[in-house]
């Protein structure tokens, strides 16, 4: 993508959000946005320009949220504006660089995507422009695969089912028959003269429209869609039938190796569509630990403990003080602090304090030797607002 302009100055922290889409008087990315994983920004200080060619970056927001910028290091910049990023950069520059202006740039947004399945020429999941309605997700999936009249649409968002009358929506693509899409609307169409298909959405190997066979079970529909991703929400699986989800709890079949006859039994009907949403929460483990990064929070809660999250993250670094550990809870917009001793658990095999990590928790692992500082807590502090979108 193209930026459309470039806004400088000349002090503060000056951020301007220039995005260029494919359609044309497309607008810019409103000021509130927030960046996210896959996002691709522009870091440039201008006043440094041509003194400190490498201060000017284009980088990528990694999965875990996080850039990587000379003479700062590890940033978080998923969750928040890149106004905010700009002034936190420009903060810690400012103290080896003299009236460091800092400007930020969005160069390409990869973080808001919508997907489109069924009767259109290229199914999948599309960066979602600004403005963007049904008709131009159809149209960034290469098109309708058969004739407008004869094809079905239903627009999933959440919970709620919205059918599509796309014959005028294209007649009149500006009313509410074409409507705005947002950030994780899944588009489904139909060819109306096909009645022997279902579709399989979320987080599987191969989602898109599979042929109904005779007898064809949940699990074997979901097979043919190479099974459940790693971060899949098997407690959460629902089936749309005729407008209605119907629950089911697929967690202790696959998970947990039980049987349960109601799950292993299900049979899918014409026109089903089997959803397996991702797992949303996600708590952090940062500081002073190998991988520091944001993790999926597991589905069942013996594997959410503050020990197994430690382990995932890699372990503690060999300057790490377990015996001042902190979790910082964000339930509820509210930041509270709870002090751990890792290191006593681990030296008397007292698992007692072995806390259970709920979705948005920050799990710190300071360095030794120093006091708690605003500064030892950074990355854990600005990563909350991140984690807050997630619930």
């Amino acid at each position: 993508m193209k930026r459309h302009s470039q806004i400088a100055a000349t002090a503060g922290a000056i951020v301007c959000l220039a995005l260029a889409w494919r359609a044309a008087g497309a607008q810019e990315t409103p000021s509130s946005y927030r960046l996210g994983a896959g996002d691709v920004i522009e870091v440039t200080v201008p006043n440094y320009v041509d003194t400190e060619k490498d201060l000017d970056q284009v980088l990528t927001v990694l999965p875990d949220g996080t850039i990587t910028y000379p003479e700062i290091g590890r940033v978080v910049a998923a969750g928040i504006t890149p106004e905010k990023l700009g002034a936190e950069i420009q903060t810690v520059l400012s103290k080896t660089r003299n009236n460091a202006d800092v400007l930020v740039i969005v160069k390409e947004v990869h973080s808001r995507k919508v997907s489109v399945v069924g009767a259109v020429h290229q199914q999948g999941q599309y960066d979602l422009g600004p403005g963007w309605r049904v008709m131009d997700a159809i149209a960034a999936a290469g098109g309708l695969s058969t004739e407008v009249q004869w094809t079905k649409g239903r627009l999933i968002r959440g919970p709620s089912t919205v059918a599509l009358n796309l014959v005028e929506a294209l007649a009149l693509p500006n009313s509410d028959a074409n409507p705005t899409l947002r950030p994780g609307d899944l588009v489904i169409l139909d060819q109306q003269d096909v009645h022997n298909q279902v579709h399989v959405l979320g987080a599987v190997a191969r989602a898109g429209a599979y042929d109904l066979e005779q007898n064809m079970t949940l699990f074997s529909l979901l097979s043919e869609a190479g099974g459940a991703s790693d971060n899949a929400a098997l407690k959460q699986v629902y089936v749309l039938r005729n407008g209605k989800q119907i629950p089911l709890d697929l967690y202790p079949v696959l998970a947990e190796g039980r049987d349960d006859p109601t799950i292993s039994t299900f049979t899918m009907h014409p026109g089903d569509t089997l959803f397996v949403p991702v797992i949303q929460a996600q708590y952090a483990v940062m500081g002073d630990v190998l991988k520091p990064a944001y993790y999926t929070l597991p589905e069942n809660p013996a594997d959410a403990t503050l020990l197994k999250a430690l382990s995932r993250a890699g372990g503690q670094s060999a300057d790490a003080d377990l015996s001042r550990a902190v979790i910082i809870h964000t339930a509820g917009g509210q930041n509270t602090t709870q002090k751990v001793n890792i290191a006593q658990m681990l030296q008397h095999g007292d698992l007692a304090p072995n806390l259970r990590l709920a979705g948005g928790d920050v799990l710190f692992i300071p360095p030794k030797g120093q006091k708690r500082t605003f500064a030892d807590f950074f990355y854990a502090l600005s990563g909350l607002s991140y984690l807050r979108t997630l619930f």
